[in-house]
């Protein structure tokens, strides 16, 4: 018998049954070996335009607000890559003679819908990170979410996923020819790319956190607070609203933005 002749229970060249999950299966490992670091965990290249300038306060009995400058993803004064929030840097002070505790700070859109200054980077990502549920292509996931590779090509009759190094499987494909048509160089790509991927995004949480205004505060009489409010992407942002105590008698103070108008805002 002629063992180079293709068929069922012969060596050779693989089943014609396997032939379509074994090109996605090739196809995968190509596209790892050619892969970057993922681009939820990279910063802006720096020297960038700075943010415009904005001289936009309100006030209400002591507390009062102004926004310095608002940073829309992509746009004047982006530190990050590819941000999924918008940025608002500003002042709090209190010009009364009590402390003045700041509880909260909300952005209400077009929609009369408020929302939440956000504590977490990854949180207010999340909501706009689904656009791959949302289009016609399968996805490959690796890393345990560390990073997201996107597959342009249809991969037919297979339909694959991955999580970490060894937890691969694949619809009509055994997982151990899958595990042997996947280089080993792709695999340790895949460990480098992890690595730096965490370094970035310790890189992205500290920065957050040094930019962020931790919330609830307090301000001191005459004291001031500066510092930036991060919020999901909102295309038509109507007002903030800050809600605090001056001793013990509720405040609360809304700035209209209305004067926005004049900010880039990149298409997202």
């Amino acid at each position: 018998m002629n063992d180079t002749q293709s068929g069922p229970g012969r060596r050779g060249l693989p089943d014609r049954g396997l032939r379509p999950s074994w090109l996605a299966a090739l196809a995968i490992s190509f596209a790892l070996c050619g892969c970057v670091t993922s681009g939820q965990y990279r910063m802006a290249r720096e020297g960038g335009p700075r943010a415009t300038p904005l001289a936009l306060a309100a006030s209400a009995g002591p507390l009062e607000i102004s926004v310095r400058a608002m940073v829309p993803p992509h746009g004047p004064g982006s530190w990050k890559f590819d941000a999924r929030w918008d940025e608002y840097v500003v002042q709090l002070a209190n010009r009364g003679g009590v402390p003045v505790s700041v509880q909260s700070v909300e952005l209400v859109d077009g929609h009369d819908h408020a929302w939440m200054a956000g504590s977490d980077p990854w949180e207010l990502e999340a909501p706009t990170r689904t656009w791959w549920e949302r289009s016609g292509r399968r996805t490959f996931q690796y890393i345990g979410g560390a990073a997201d590779l996107s597959l342009a090509i249809d991969l037919a009759t297979a339909s694959c996923s991955a999580s970490g190094f060894a937890a691969i499987s694949c619809v009509g494909l055994n997982e151990v020819h899958l595990l042997a048509i996947v280089p080993a160089a792709g695999l340790i790509e895949l460990s480098v790319i992890a690595i730096i991927d965490a370094r970035n995004k310790e890189r992205i949480e500290f920065e957050f956190r040094r930019r962020k205004i931790p919330l609830p505060l307090v301000i001191a009489p005459d004291g001031t607070r500066g510092g930036s409010l991060f919020f999901p992407i909102t295309p038509e942002p109507r007002r903030l609203v800050v809600r605090g105590r001056a001793g013990e008698v509720p405040v609360e103070v809304a700035l209209e933005l209305g004067g926005l108008a004049g900010v880039p805002r990149p298409p997202p």
